[in-house]
């Protein structure tokens, strides 16, 4: 095997990722709230923010989130869901990758646009790492790393 095809993560449910989501969306009503006094613009406003609100838990934290990624040996993204296979994906500009968070753009052929957020609580630090590098690597490079760059040794 090639450098660090072959990573599957398991994706658990995050606290960090769903208070994040809880604080966002209240932060989001209390400026609506402030800003808006007129309390007709209020009800039409407040049943988006809900929605958003539901359907972000929802992916994130809730029933509808992608339960694992998996990077095959030929260089493929695959997603799965709730019910099995979500399918092959393709990881897309705009994805974030730092020390400590993944933010992964994915467009796959039945959900059309997912996002994956990726944190050690979540995803597990080791397999995080081995990701990273193989983000990384291939932003910078163009390829995959050389075998044994992401095995654990050295920094």
């Amino acid at each position: 095997m090639t450098g660090v095809a072959g990573v599957r993560i398991d994706i658990r449910r995050s606290g960090w990722v769903a208070g994040f989501i809880l604080a966002v969306h209240l932060a989001a009503l209390a400026a609506v709230v402030v800003t808006i006094p007129d309390a007709p613009w209020i009800l039409v406003t407040l049943p988006w923010l809900l929605w958003s609100g539901i359907d972000s838990w929802s992916r994130f934290a809730g029933n509808r989130r992608i339960r694992r990624l998996e990077l095959t040996g030929e260089g493929d993204w695959l997603l799965y869901g709730d019910d099995g296979v979500i399918g092959p994906a393709r990881l897309q500009a705009g994805s974030f990758v730092s020390s400590r968070l993944l933010v992964l753009h994915f467009i796959s052929g039945r959900r059309r646009r997912e996002v994956l957020i990726l944190t050690a609580e979540n995803a597990g630090p080791g397999q995080l790492r081995r990701l990273r590098i193989h983000l990384l690597h291939r932003e910078r490079f163009g390829r995959q790393p050389p075998a044994g760059a992401s095995n654990g040794s050295g920094g």
